[in-house]
C-alpha cells in the first residue's frame, strides 16, 4: 500500500468527475478528470466553483507534499 492508496483501492489514478451533479449526465461538457481526493470531497453538495474557491488549493498542497514523500522513499 502506498501513501495515496485508500481502503477501496482508489487514490493513485484519476477518476471521471461530473462538474454539475444536479443532473446525472456524464458527457464531455459536464465531465472532467479529477483525483480521487477532489472527486470524493466535492461530492453532490459542493459546486465545482466552490470546490475550487475553498478547497482545491489545500488538496493540491497536500498531494504535492505526499508526492514528495513518495520520491524520498
Amino acid at each position: 500500500m502506498t501513501i495515496l492508496d485508500t481502503k477501496r483501492k482508489r487514490g493513485p489514478s484519476l477518476e471521471l468527475e461530473r462538474k454539475n451533479t444536479d443532473t446525472n449526465i456524464y458527457n464531455e461538457e459536464n465531465c472532467i478528470m479529477a483525483c480521487y481526493f477532489c472527486n470524493n470531497h466535492k461530492s453532490d453538495i459542493i459546486s465545482a466553483e466552490d470546490h475550487k474557491k475553498y478547497f482545491a488549493e489545500s488538496i493540491k498542497n497536500y498531494l504535492e507534499d505526499k508526492y514528495k514523500e513518495i520520491k524520498i522513499n
